[in-house]
């Protein structure tokens, strides 16, 4: 395959940097690196030449310096660059470093927002709860006191000893009734609000409950 179709004095490229391999005199731009790709063209054709200056490397006077070449007007010259510039590099690195770091750090911070969060939350719970055990304490002790004083009031003061109540008066400063000789004990008095309507709440509950079946009245009027 000819790489310089229109070129006659070149046909072949090894390294395929665009510089024929054929050397003989008269052939254009022949390479001076036939296996080494290079873009010099000032000096030699096809060498190595890191700055892009046009000046191969092995007569570069600063080979990593665009500004300085292999002329005479070079020669004697300082160099500004020494070597590859890795500056790009530094600060991709650094800039990547950083970026990680701060990564980090949000992801770190987000942590102890949620940590504490669930922390707050978890105290906030705890102190509801509290709250609503105490409203419950004192709501119970109240209902209990009401159930003493109604028991008491009706002379049934097995029960109201059952919740507690002594005769010394230490259980809410209840006292039994005294039952008069001409009034029998059995008398009633009129039940309070908060008796009746738990006593209604209780038989609601209590109808809400399916009933079994009475099978066997059932059986009794079919052989009726």
């Amino acid at each position: 395959l000819d790489r310089f179709p229109n070129e006659k004095t070149q046909w072949q490229d090894l390294d395929s940097d665009g510089y024929g391999d054929n050397k003989s005199v008269g052939s254009y731009k022949s390479d001076s690196c036939k296996t080494e790709t290079g873009f010099s063209y000032l000096d030699r054709y096809g060498c190595l030449d890191i700055d892009e200056d046009g000046w191969s490397d092995l007569n570069d006077q600063c080979p990593f310096d665009p500004g300085i070449g292999g002329g005479a007007s070079d020669i004697n010259k300082e160099c500004k660059i020494t070597s590859l510039d890795t500056g790009d590099s530094e600060e991709v690195k650094g800039s990547l470093t950083e970026q990680l770091n701060t990564g980090i750090l949000v992801a770190i911070l987000a942590l102890l927002s949620i940590g504490v969060g669930i922390f707050l939350a978890m105290q906030f719970s705890r102190r509801n709860r509290s709250i609503s055990l105490e409203e419950d304490d004192d709501d119970s002790e109240e209902r209990r006191n009401q159930w003493i004083q109604y028991y008491v009031s009706m002379g049934d003061l097995d029960k109201a000893r059952e919740l507690g109540w002594s005769e010394d008066g230490e259980s809410g400063g209840l006292v039994a009734p005294a039952i008069s000789n001409s009034q029998p004990a059995s008398i009633e008095k009129e039940k309070p609000q908060w008796k009746v309507y738990e006593e209604e709440k209780a038989a609601k509950k209590d109808a809400a409950i399916p009933q079994m079946v009475d099978l066997e009245g059932i059986f009794d009027d079919l052989n009726e």
